[in-house]
């Protein structure tokens, strides 16, 4: 059956479609892959399980614009463009280690995933958060900016080490705008996106919808599911067991605000 469709003899079958899934998924090399088929196999991927994932599954809303983005690319047979916002800093100061290296390792093992589905596979922009560090770490400005740089210069250079800038780019932030603009931009937005999740938080729906309106009116796209802020709650609660709510919100904001 090398390079056939796959069909089952029951199409009424509801367990049909996950049966022909798994055996694309699992002998990717043996069978075509319709249009339909390929979306679902490098979306799901891309998702993934809690095997892999750590971290709420994507919205429903999310998971509509992932499927829009590689329905759009797949047809081209060019590279799926993929962002990732990271981090530019640790809480110790510290450079990249072991930790960057599993994510790199990670990164590169979904694209190869995906290879076997679909050869052009993806391409990674990384998009290293230094500028913001000093508007999220303002305690102590400098040394935010002094730890970033450190970091940034170090994953970068920790990519072209191992060989894969050809699907994984490190961009800095400083490449694509400055401190001051950074900062006036997003004390701007701070406040609207304070309000829109103490809202969420209080089950306040009205004032929501109407602090979701004020972000939209900065700029902002796209709302921030349920499952993502409890993930970030549950781990400000494990990192600071003494904070209070409010005070998990405010952070929760200064990290969003420069999304």
């Amino acid at each position: 059956m090398k390079n056939a469709e796959v069909y089952f003899l029951n199409q009424d079958d509801p367990f049909n479609t996950i049966l022909k899934q798994f055996v694309i998924k699992e002998f990717p090399n043996n069978f075509l892959t319709g249009s339909s088929d390929l979306i679902d196999l490098i979306s799901d991927e891309l998702i993934s399980t809690k095997c892999l994932r750590y971290g709420p599954k994507p919205s429903p809303e999310s998971q509509v614009a992932i499927r829009n983005i590689i329905r759009h690319y797949t047809p081209t047979n060019q590279p799926i463009p993929f962002l990732i916002p990271w981090g530019s800093e640790k809480p110790d100061g510290s450079g990249v280690d072991i930790a960057e290296i599993s994510a790199l390792k990670t990164i590169y093992n979904l694209n190869e995933r995906v290879k076997h589905h679909y050869h052009p596979g993806f391409i990674f922009n990384i998009r290293i958060e230094d500028v913001s560090a000093p508007h999220l770490f303002n305690e102590d400005m400098q040394k935010a900016r002094d730890n970033a740089e450190l970091y940034s210069s170090g994953l970068v250079n920790l990519i072209k080490v191992f060989g894969l800038d050809h699907i994984i780019k490190g961009i800095r932030e400083s490449t694509l705008i400055d401190e001051p603009t950074f900062n006036s931009t997003a004390d701007s937005i701070i406040p609207y996106m304070e309000k829109y999740l103490i809202a969420l938080f209080e089950n306040d729906m009205v004032s929501a919808e109407l602090a979701f309106d004020n972000l939209q009116s900065q700029g902002w796209k796209g709302a921030i599911s349920k499952d993502t802020r409890q993930y970030y709650m549950d781990r400000y609660t494990k990192l600071y067991p003494g904070m209070s709510d409010i005070n998990k919100i405010k952070n929760f904001a200064d990290i969003f605000q420069g999304h």
